[in-house]
């Protein structure tokens, strides 16, 4: 059976993908089988994200389209949701993530520069510090957190293990092995933060991590 087929038969399950760059194409893909999922019926729609980010203005068509519909859409992880896809995961009705999987937020990009005349620098300059204050109201309204906490975390490239993503909010569940399975398997919040790696923690994370561990009566070294 050809790839394709395997995908329409778990496109006909309810299970879409988001796999590579958010861009047009894969947003107009998403956004056409969603609305058609949903037009059949009101049941759940999973979404399985490996991306690095990509298109604001292509994510954020995506985001409508997920708000716009009846059916719950269930966001899952399963590698790398970045940038815009992390946005995209954050606001699932249901979020879920894998054990090895890395959730990584900023504040949106320039791509290829702003240049031209210095109206239009302002102008676009404007339209990035928009779309910052977009992102900022989206991981505020998903997550449950403070602005100035979500303002802090988006300031540089954050990454996030599995656990926190979840204190952080940005999803709900972590998911584990069937236990029918019985398998084994190593999780990147098995990986413990010893004094080095402390050191290499940004000081905006550092200092939100360590309220964090606090909050939750941990035993931490700064």
């Amino acid at each position: 059976m050809e790839q394709k087929n395997y995908i329409a038969s778990l496109e006909e399950q309810r299970k879409l993908f988001l796999f590579g760059p958010v861009t047009e194409q894969s947003a107009l893909d998403l956004v056409v089988k969603i609305m058609y999922l949903d037009s059949l019926s009101q049941e759940p729609v999973e979404l399985y994200i490996f991306s690095p980010g990509g298109s604001v203005l292509a994510g954020a068509t995506l985001y409508s389209a997920m708000k716009m519909v009846a059916s719950p859409i269930h966001t899952i992880n399963m590698g790398l949701a970045a940038s815009m896809a992390a946005i995209i995961l954050a606001a699932g009705d249901k979020r879920f993530v894998y054990p090895t999987a890395q959730t990584m937020i900023h504040q949106p990009l320039i791509q290829g520069g702003i240049g031209g005349q210095a109206t239009d620098v302002s102008i676009n300059s404007f339209e990035l510090n928009r779309w910052k204050e977009w992102t900022i109201e989206v991981l505020t309204q998903e997550t449950g957190l403070d602005k100035e906490t979500i303002e802090s975390l988006i300031e540089r490239d954050t990454f996030l293990t599995p656990q926190e993503a979840k204190a952080y909010n940005i999803v709900d569940v972590i998911l584990q092995p069937s236990e029918y399975a019985n398998k084994k398997m190593v999780t990147l919040d098995d990986i413990p933060y010893d004094n080095v790696l402390r050191q290499s923690v940004p000081p905006h994370l550092k200092n939100i991590i360590f309220q964090e561990q606090v909050r939750n009566g941990e035993n931490v070294v700064r």
